[in-house]
């Protein structure tokens, strides 16, 4: 009969139901390669699943600027428009940048270095510790403050308004201006040899008005 064939083949698969899969010999399809000896998809948590991949934690001088950055440039270079430490420059960063003079760091006006990052001098109107009496910032020779920024006083060679009537800056006392920084007058009491002829004759008659003695 040709039924017998047919009847020997579904003994076999029947056979193979009570033993597991006729198959279970074979791997997985390449669809699920993942999958356990009995055919079912790895768990989750097993050695072969793939992690997830995770961007680098971002740093100052990767060159892509990130909160808290100010910039991120990317160089060493320190002087440029971004510094090392992702900050914009700035006075008072102590760093010196195009167009400052100095950088000293800090919050002090009356050393070398101003807040406004320029060396200090004379006439920039910041009286420097230790170097200067006085500086107004102007260009008044005549003031309390000579442009040398030193106090004006009588002998200086500076007038100072309202104050000297002359100041020719040396130590005779015969000529025009007084060491006092006053003008030579008649009666002054100070006719000193011959510098003055006619102060000395002015003085010598008002020695003799007042009784005093003459002596030519």
């Amino acid at each position: 009969m040709r039924l017998r064939p047919l009847y020997a083949i579904v003994s076999v698969a029947l056979a193979g139901c009570a033993t597991g899969s006729p198959f279970s010999e074979y791997p997985p399809p390449d669809g699920n390669a993942t999958a356990d000896a009995g055919g079912q998809p790895a768990p989750s948590g097993s050695a072969s699943a793939v992690p997830e991949a995770r961007p680098a934690p971002a740093r100052c001088g990767d060159g892509i600027t990130q909160s808290p950055e100010q910039c991120d440039d990317g160089n060493s270079v320190e002087n440029d428009a971004c510094t090392n430490a992702c900050k914009m420059p700035a006075h008072g960063d102590g760093i010196v940048q195009t167009g400052e003079e100095c950088d000293d760091g800090n919050a002090v006006d009356t050393d070398g270095c101003t807040i406004a990052c320029k060396s200090a001098k004379c006439g920039d109107g910041i009286v420097h510790a230790g170097i200067e009496p006085c500086d107004d910032g102007n260009s008044d020779d005549t003031d309390g403050c000579t442009n040398a920024c030193a106090p004006a006083t009588c002998g200086d060679g500076f007038v100072q308004a309202d104050v000297e009537q002359c100041d020719d800056g040396n130590a005779v006392d015969t000529d025009a201006c007084r060491n006092n920084c006053m003008s030579a007058s008649c009666g002054d009491g100070n006719a000193i040899g011959f510098a003055r002829t006619r102060t000395k004759r002015c003085d010598h008659r008002a020695r003799a008005a007042a009784g005093g003695m003459v002596n030519d």
